[in-house]
């Protein structure tokens, strides 16, 4: 059940469903194209292997200079801007904005599914010297340019972009 009819892994099997017709089902699969299957193929021991036309799929539809985006901008629910005070920023944080510290997961997945990924690291190093100074955003908006967003020196960012430019990783 897991894979979704795009090709991409399901987000959630058996989600509540935000709304149904009288008599129609209270769950479904949320089929929305989101990162976290990125971990299903990039962690140690990943239960998958990736594979090239999936993962480009995802890339076309996720991947910034930054990194991927929290969700599709297809998607109905999308908001492209982390911005406004704490109640809009909380809820922009899984619709759409981008977080850099996936970069890791989705170059990973790359690697074992043999796709090169030099590429992809040219606007996170760019990155490095606009908004903290030799360090990595939380996080970015998800439509262009992609401005930082979220504390501007991000461990976890930080450390994913280490991790997988260390040779053999």
């Amino acid at each position: 059940r897991f894979p979704a009819p795009g090709g991409w892994l399901h987000d959630v099997l058996d989600a509540p469903a935000p709304a149904y017709p009288l008599g129609g089902a209270a769950y479904h699969d949320d089929d929305s194209l989101r990162p976290n299957q990125l971990l299903a193929w990039s962690l140690p021991y990943a239960p998958l292997e990736p594979d090239e036309p999936t993962l480009r799929r995802i890339a076309a539809a996720l991947l910034t200079p930054l990194g991927p985006r929290s969700l599709s901008p297809e998607a109905s629910e999308f908001s492209g801007r982390h911005r406004g005070g704490p109640a809009e920023r909380d809820g922009a944080y899984h619709q759409g904005t981008v977080w850099p510290w996936l970069l890791g997961p989705y170059v990973t997945a790359c690697r074992r599914a043999g796709m090169p990924v030099d590429e992809v690291f040219v606007g996170i190093e760019s990155h490095l010297s606009e908004y903290g100074l030799g360090s990595v955003s939380e996080t970015a908006d998800g439509l262009p340019p992609h401005a930082a967003t979220g504390c501007p020196f991000q461990a976890w960012s930080v450390a994913e972009l280490l991790r997988v430019r260390r040779p053999g990783r």
